[in-house]
Formats: C-alpha cells, sequence, structure tokens
C-alpha cells in the first residue's frame, strides 16, 4: 500500500513542471482554469501535485501549440488524439500513406534509465526494433558501430556544450540516420542547435508511442530524403581515407627527396581539406538550414579529399616513392 508520503514523492510540483515541460506557471495555471487540460491533486497547503502522465499530456499539448495549434482545439483530447495530430503535423500520415507501416526501425539505446523503462513497457514499442540498450557509452559505441541501426536514442540527465559535441560523433560512428535525443535540462541555444537534421531533441518525460512514431518517423524521413536527392547531389558515403595523418607526414618529408614539389603540396592540401572536414562535421548547427548545409559541405569536402588522395598517390608513384615501404605493408591501389 502506497502512503501519502511516498505518493507524494511520484508527483511534480508546478515549478518543476514549468521546467520539464517549457510551459510557463502562469499559462499552466491558465490552461488548468479555462481548459482543464489536466487535473493535478492537491497536497499540503493547496499546492498543486502533477503525475508523470500530466507532464507527458501536457507535453504533447505544447508541441501541437508550438506548431500552431489553439490550446481550445487540443486541451481535451486523449493522449491518443494529441500523438495522432503531432504524427499528422510532422507529416506522419505519408508513413502510412506510402504503405510502410510493417517497416520495422531498427533501434539502439543508451541511457541510466530509458532502457530499463522501455524493456518494461514492450508493447508499446511495437514497429520498432530493439537492437540494444546500454548504460555505458563505450559499450553501446561498440555495438552501435557492428550493428548500424537506423535510429539511436540517446538519454540525458543534462545538455552541456561537450554533450553536443559527443552526440554528433554518436550519429557518425554508428551510421545512423537518426539520433533521438531525450534530455531532462538544457539551455535554448543548445536545445536549438540540436533541431533540425539528423538530431531531434525530446525533453523528458517521454510518452512510449511518442517515442515510437518518432522512431519510425526518423526512419521513413530518411528514406524520404534519400529517393528525393537530385542525381547532381553527393550521395550519403563518405570515402574513406586512402592515408593516415602519420603516412602524410611521411610522404611530406619523402617528396623532398625527388625534384618535383607537387607530393609536398599535395600533403598540405589534404591535410587542410581534412581538417575542414572534421570541422564541418562538428560545426554547430543553429537551424535546419544550417544542419543541411554542414552536411553539405562536410560531404563536398570529403570528396574533394579523396580526389586529391588518389592524385598523391598517382604523383608519388610516378616520382618513384614506394609507397608499400614507406607504409611498413601492401597498398591497395584504388582506382
Amino acid at each position: 500500500m502506497t502512503t501519502e508520503t511516498e505518493q507524494d514523492a511520484l508527483n511534480f510540483k508546478i515549478g518543476a513542471v514549468a521546467r520539464i515541460t517549457g510551459i510557463p506557471a502562469d499559462t499552466l495555471r491558465m490552461w488548468e482554469r479555462r481548459y482543464t487540460v489536466v487535473s493535478p491533486r492537491r497536497g499540503q497547503g493547496s499546492s498543486r501535485l502533477y503525475s508523470r502522465e500530466d507532464i507527458t499530456r501536457l507535453t504533447l499539448i505544447k508541441q501541437l501549440v508550438d506548431r500552431g495549434s489553439a490550446i481550445s482545439t487540443v486541451a481535451n483530447l486523449s493522449r491518443e488524439q494529441l500523438l495522432e495530430q503531432l504524427d499528422l503535423m510532422q507529416g506522419g500520415s505519408g508513413y502510412e500513406q506510402a504503405g510502410r507501416n510493417d517497416v520495422s526501425c531498427r533501434v539502439m539505446i543508451c541511457g541510466d534509465a530509458l532502457p530499463l523503462k522501455m524493456s518494461g513497457e514492450a508493447n508499446d514499442y511495437a514497429g520498432i526494433e530493439i537492437l540494444g540498450a546500454y548504460a555505458s557509452m563505450a559499450e553501446f559505441e561498440m555495438q552501435a558501430a557492428a550493428q548500424q541501426p537506423d535510429v539511436i536514442v540517446l538519454e540525458y540527465p543534462a545538455l552541456m556544450p561537450e554533450t553536443v559535441s559527443e552526440i554528433r560523433t554518436q550519429l557518425r560512428r554508428s551510421g545512423a540516420k537518426k539520433a533521438i535525443v531525450i534530455y531532462g535540462f538544457a539551455t535554448r541555444e543548445i536545445v536549438r542547435s540540436l533541431h533540425g537534421g539528423n538530431t531531434i531533441p525530446l525533453r523528458a518525460p517521454v510518452d512510449p508511442l511518442q517515442l515510437r512514431q518518432q522512431c519510425r518517423q526518423a526512419l521513413f524521413q530518411s528514406q524520404q530524403q534519400h529517393d528525393s536527392h537530385d542525381e547532381d547531389e553527393f550521395s550519403d558515403d563518405i570515402p574513406v581515407r586512402l592515408f593516415n595523418a602519420d603516412e602524410l607526414a611521411q610522404l611530406a618529408q619523402a617528396s623532398t627527396a625527388v625534384e618535383c614539389e607537387c607530393p609536398h603540396h599535395l600533403v598540405d592540401i589534404i591535410q587542410r581539406l581534412g581538417s575542414f572536414e572534421a570541422y564541418s562535421a562538428e560545426c554547430e548547427n543553429r537551424s535546419p538550414e544550417d544542419a543541411a548545409l554542414h552536411a553539405y559541405l562536410h560531404g563536398a569536402t570529403a570528396r574533394v579529399r579523396a580526389t586529391m588522395e588518389k592524385a598523391l598517390e598517382r604523383v608519388v608513384r610516378a616520382e618513384g616513392v614506394d609507397l608499400e615501404q614507406l607504409r611498413g605493408k601492401a597498398v591497395t591501389v584504388k582506382n
């Protein structure tokens, strides 16, 4: 039997709800008074106490209002209706029309509480295949690189500037199409930097059905983007490097022994391109347009770098530099 004190521990006061949902306390009181969006119980001193279900509902309503819905039209919808409206606004109806409702989205999870929560609510995640759930980021990174999920779900109690870099690194190394980031607290600037592109920030707590729809919607959107690429656009594949940093340094030194200075100049160009390639992959995004631009720059630079690497390989061979001996192992010449 749950005591009154234990029950209080499962509820949140209005200040905490305002921070979690992003709804100002005054707005929340007004919504309750006019539209009865939720019915919090009263604790000692008549203070409002909200349940996790209340917070989930308010989060969904806030997302719809932020997308242009009038509070009067969504205030009394059920959770399922709220999710349906949100899905329609995000273009989810196209998923059903495309006949892809049976497509399973392959998901990997990293976090402290989320893996346990999802395992206890398996029925709510029908339609997504959970490849693994880990509390350790190191273990997650190793497994994700091997399994190549469609979507990664990363849970953080708080987002810091260095966390954003980690998220982008995990997205790139895992090969996932999207990263859904569930967070407790963050500055507006950090959350804004994660909107658009390949990352989707969600404020905790997240409803299971909402998370399922976000995963499947992320997969569908990535498929649409891939299908709609023009023939002259760059593909999503990033060319692997032909030379690592040590090999480039050796080639730069070896080039001084031959009359032609081209190898030396090519090494310098490739090193600069590599630096900008890494920079564009990690650059902060302020909007979806920013994210798309940086993704384009990353791909464009990688392809130029790959072209110059092949040029360097051809030049040093023409100048008589033994690449196999320089590297200390056989070199596969890539046409």
